[in-house]
């Protein structure tokens, strides 16, 4: 299809235009260190199919704790939608940085003043840097795979509000292994409630494993958390639904170097003779009545495989095409040099040899009738 230039013809997302009078701001989150809600928010648009038509979906997230401050459905490309969500969000909180990508919608005039009249810095990702807003990415990975390919919405109403079942469920619900497996409102809401203090697990030195991404936020992994059931404490299951089993450090032991054992009855290494090179074997040359033995035994197996059905078939079909092939070709079938005889095939000298051929097995077949005859009995 590429070869031949053909292409469907569908309605394609382009999500991500820039407008030509929006302006492009830099990227400000490279190489920093997100350590606490509001620091850093990320709005972007996906493109959600339905049973019949499509929706648009915008989202804005924390970086922090992966919390989705706010959310709009629409079927078009507008940006209206995309300030209804940006005000929403900022009634419930105000970041320090507001991060998206160059849509037309996010360059537009109206959506960066309500950015400024807040007082929030703008970022915007690279052209073609997806990385960059990684999160956001991640979170339509996550809401498609389980929530909307799973149900073929078939209007927008019940599209707004399954979406809006799952967004509770993810915020308040569903637990983040990048965030100690709490939810994403519990540390949204704790450390808003607690000013100034930063998030246990993330930007503690050692003891964990690196959570940084491409996008430059660097983090650290949280230790291993315990759940308390009627004060026992036991570890919470691993990814097949089973708890995990505690590892008790081996006690340390010191075990004593075994003596080496000298052995008196020790055989002396010989020197060992060079090798010699091999003989090769002598060839016997076969008889002539072994040559012969030999040929008839290869003409033989090859007249036996020559009466197959399969054989005899592919056979007369190369026959004919060679026999079409030299009429057209005006040469003889045989030797392929001599102008063949009118009407026919051959030339004088491989027509001679054919007739001479057919007539010594026109014998053959009457001698072995004769033998067949002879050895008749009549009862």
């Amino acid at each position: 299809m590429h070869v031949m230039r053909l292409r469907a013809i569908y309605r394609r997302p382009g999500t991500s235009r820039p407008a030509p009078e929006g302006r492009v701001y830099p990227y400000l989150l490279r190489n920093t260190r997100i350590t606490r809600p509001n620091q850093a928010w990320a709005a972007d648009i996906t493109y959600l199919p339905m049973a019949r038509g499509f929706l648009y979906l915008v989202a804005i997230m924390d970086w922090h704790s992966r919390y989705v401050v706010a959310w709009r459905l629409s079927n078009t490309l507008e940006a209206v939608f995309c300030i209804d969500a940006l005000q929403e969000a900022l009634e419930q909180g105000q970041p320090e940085v507001f991060n998206t990508d160059q849509g037309s919608q996010f360059t537009s005039g109206e959506f960066t003043q309500v950015l400024q009249d807040h007082g929030v810095k703008i970022s915007m990702d690279g052209k073609g840097r997806y990385t960059d807003n990684i999160f956001v990415e991640r979170l339509w990975r996550t809401v498609k795979y389980e929530e909307v390919y799973l149900k073929a919405y078939a209007n927008a109403t019940e599209a707004r509000r399954e979406l809006g079942a799952y967004f509770r469920f993810y915020n308040d619900q569903r637990p983040h292994q990048a965030l100690g497996y709490r939810t994403p409102a519990e540390v949204f809401h704790e450390a808003r409630n607690a000013p100034g203090k930063e998030c246990p697990w993330k930007g503690i030195e050692g003891g964990g494993r690196s959570t940084g991404t491409s996008a430059g936020i660097i983090g650290i992994s949280p230790p291993k958390r315990h759940i308390f059931v009627d004060s026992f404490p036991f570890e919470e299951p691993n990814h097949r639904g089973k708890p995990k089993k505690s590892r008790t450090p081996r006690r340390a032991t010191t075990r004593k170097p075994k003596a080496k054992q000298k052995t008196t009855n020790r055989k002396k290494a010989t020197p060992q003779a060079a090798p010699q090179p091999r003989k090769p074997k002598a060839r016997v040359e076969p008889t002539p009545a072994e040559l012969e033995a030999r040929q008839e035994k290869r003409r033989e197996y090859e007249r036996q495989r020559d009466q197959t059905p399969e054989r005899k078939k592919l056979k007369r079909r190369s026959t004919q095409e060679r026999r079409d092939k030299a009429k057209l070709l005006g040469i003889c079938v045989e030797c392929g040099a001599a102008p063949p005889i009118p009407d026919e095939t051959r030339c004088q000298t491989c027509t001679k040899r054919h007739r001479e051929y057919q007539k010594q097995a026109r014998e053959r077949a009457a001698q072995k009738r004769e033998q067949a005859s002879g050895q008749t009995r009549i009862f």
